[in-house]
């Protein structure tokens, strides 16, 4: 296998961890870096598509001129939102209001709970 050789410089903490990881192997330190650049390869990309890019672009956009919302409003609003009475759920089927979708009541019910005047 043919070899290219590079000279690189590391931040010193990344250094330190180099030769720590190859002491460690007892494996030489450019060694420990061609196995880390081989793990980094193998790492999948993945593209924007052009939908996205656009939507991207938009979104800068509309940061630029001040339109967005901090996470801060945004779960301020959300925690402050009306919330459903836990009581109505515990309503019981045959008091609940009929919707769309339910049967409507049987003619021995409506005989039961209405009657003629």
């Amino acid at each position: 296998m043919s070899r290219r050789q590079y000279t690189i410089e590391l931040p010193a903490a990344v250094g330190r961890r180099v030769d720590r990881a190859a002491k460690r192997e007892k494996r030489n330190p450019s060694d420990v870096a061609i196995e880390a650049l081989r793990l980094y390869f193998t790492i999948p990309t993945e593209v924007a598509t052009a939908a996205e890019l656009r939507a991207i672009r938009r979104g800068e956009a509309a940061y630029r001129k001040g339109d967005y919302t901090t996470l801060d409003d945004y779960f301020h609003t959300v925690e402050n939102r009306p919330r459903p009475d836990p009581q109505e759920s515990l309503l019981s089927a045959s008091r609940r209001p009929i919707g769309i979708g339910s049967r409507p009541p049987s003619e021995k019910w409506r005989q039961t709970h209405f009657r003629e005047t």
